[in-house]
C-alpha cells in the first residue's frame, strides 16, 4: 500500500475460486485529472484464466465483484444520520 499515491498492490497466492495466478493493483485518481470532478478507482490485473473457462468468464467474475465493492464503498461514504 502506498498512501502517497493512493494505491494498493496485491497477489492472490491461495484461493478457493480457481485462480492459479493473479496480481492486481488499484489506485484512486481524479476523474479526468480534475479533483473538482471527484475521484475514481482504476483497477488492473494480470491473471491466468480459470481452468475450463473463457477469458470472458474471468472478466465477468471481476466485474461482478468490483461492482459489489464499489457499492460497499459508496454506502460507507454516505453521511450517517
Amino acid at each position: 500500500m502506498d498512501p502517497n499515491t493512493y494505491s494498493y498492490n496485491y497477489e492472490v497466492l491461495e484461493n478457493n475460486v480457481g485462480f492459479t495466478y493473479c496480481k492486481s493493483s488499484f489506485k484512486v485518481v481524479p476523474i479526468d485529472g480534475d479533483e473538482a470532478l471527484g475521484s475514481q478507482i482504476e483497477w488492473t490485473y494480470v491473471s491466468d484464466p480459470f481452468e475450463g473457462k473463457t477469458p470472458d468468464h474471468l472478466s465477468d467474475y471481476f466485474n461482478t465483484n468490483l461492482q459489489a465493492m464499489a457499492k460497499s464503498i459508496k454506502k460507507y461514504l454516505e453521511p450517517k444520520c
